[in-house]
């Protein structure tokens, strides 16, 4: 997959998993106005301004830890699911990698 397809399909995951907390059918001109930042995602010009946003990140990763997730990273000892949240795990990942390899990482959980 191009970036641009990645950045794509994780922008729509993003704003499904949006969709799908609501609990039902939501009017698309509800979630516009409730969540005006999707077309900022959609719009921006920025790679790194739509993945290292934080609603963003909330968005696709979540705020809830699901089954078999694990934090893998050299301070797996300190951090742990009781004092870091998915999306905040995920974004230190990113920080650690070179540019080049940060949309690969989001691929991973397309």
């Amino acid at each position: 997959m191009t970036n641009k397809q990645i950045l794509k399909k994780a922008i729509a995951k993003a704003e499904w998993n949006i969709i799908d907390s609501y609990g039902s059918k939501v009017v698309v001109a509800q979630l516009a106005e409730e969540h005006p930042e999707i077309e900022e995602w959609k719009n921006s010009s920025s790679i790194n301004d739509v993945i290292y946003s934080h609603s963003f990140a909330k968005a696709f990763w979540g705020k809830e830890w699901k089954d078999g997730d694990v934090i893998e990273t050299p301070m797996s000892d300190i951090l742990t699911r009781e004092n870091i949240e998915p999306w905040q795990h995920h974004l230190k990942q990113m920080v650690l990698l070179p540019e080049d390899e940060r949309l690969k990482y989001i691929e991973k959980f397309l």
